[in-house]
């Protein structure tokens, strides 16, 4: 059966060094940019997934306008977050 257009969509924007990585306080160590992008989204409770420094975003067709607002901005605040104290 015929469910609707499916539309794709691709952005990518942004770089990081291969490897690059910034310092978790907490932890007291060095983590990947991409796997500290998530902890801090993880906190205002998004769940995104990254593989090696690329973060995934993989929302559902159903996402509500309201969701993926909330979606991208918290990635946007995580990514500002993570690299402010970049080394």
């Amino acid at each position: 059966p015929f469910a609707g257009q499916m539309t794709f969509v691709r952005v990518y924007s942004g770089s990081f060094e291969s490897g690059k990585t910034a310092y978790n306080p907490p932890n007291r160590k060095n983590e990947r940019i991409g796997k500290k992008v998530c902890d801090i989204a993880k906190k205002d409770g998004v769940l995104i997934r990254p593989l090696g420094d690329t973060i995934v975003i993989m929302p559902p067709v159903s996402i509500k306008q309201k969701e993926l607002k909330k979606l991208t901005r918290t990635i946007y605040k995580s990514i500002k977050v993570a690299t402010e104290n970049e080394s």
